[in-house]
């Protein structure tokens, strides 16, 4: 495994192929890894792009549902990454 830390994100990569980025710049609402790639380079996540539906849903994160009545899983409070 190899990890390159680029400014704001994370690359690791598994056996010389790229794996996933590890998104965790202060703009963002919370960190993600995101595109997560097979061994076959297929994308298995969602686009970084807002989806209209779900503009929550990005890639693999981890969240909690409600911390004093902020709901962050839904991105109306911010999760730093120190």
């Amino acid at each position: 495994m190899a990890i390159a830390k680029k400014t704001d994100t994370l690359e690791i990569s598994v056996g010389g192929k790229p794996f996933t980025v590890f998104n965790f710049s202060q703009e963002l609402p919370k960190p993600f890894f995101s595109p997560v790639l097979t061994p076959e380079g297929h994308v298995m996540t969602r686009s970084l792009e807002k989806p209209k539906d779900h503009p929550h849903h990005k890639g693999i994160w981890l969240s909690v549902d409600e911390v004093n009545d902020v709901r962050f899983w839904a991105e109306r409070g911010k999760i730093f990454v120190l």
